[in-house]
């Protein structure tokens, strides 16, 4: 088997972002969200918290989806594609009394 599938069969297949690592713009949004969203929640009372909380969660599960979605299409597309070179690879083969 491929590393690759194997990989996958044994789930250590690391598909983690590198933004998260290494972009320091990366870092800098991630505090002042972190910063802003507990200022804006010191200022809201329980029941607007917990809408808010709601909503947050409601945004996170479409942003999700939407980005599996566009996962799948994209991997679909790719496999799509070398389909297509794979089928294509005669056209690369000089045969026998061809001549460029």
């Amino acid at each position: 088997m491929g590393k690759i599938l194997n990989a996958i069969a044994t789930d250590h297949l690391c598909v983690e972002p590198e933004i998260c690592e290494r972009n320091s713009k990366f870092h800098k949004a991630r505090n002042q969200y972190c910063t802003l969203g507990e200022k804006l929640m010191a200022k809201l009372n329980e029941e607007e918290q917990k809408m808010l909380d709601d909503y947050s969660t409601a945004q996170a599960e479409e942003s999700l989806l939407y980005g599996n979605d566009r996962f799948v299409k994209g991997f679909r597309l790719g496999v799509l594609m070398m389909m297509e070179v794979i089928a294509d690879e005669d056209d690369l083969i000089l045969h026998e009394g061809e001549c460029l």
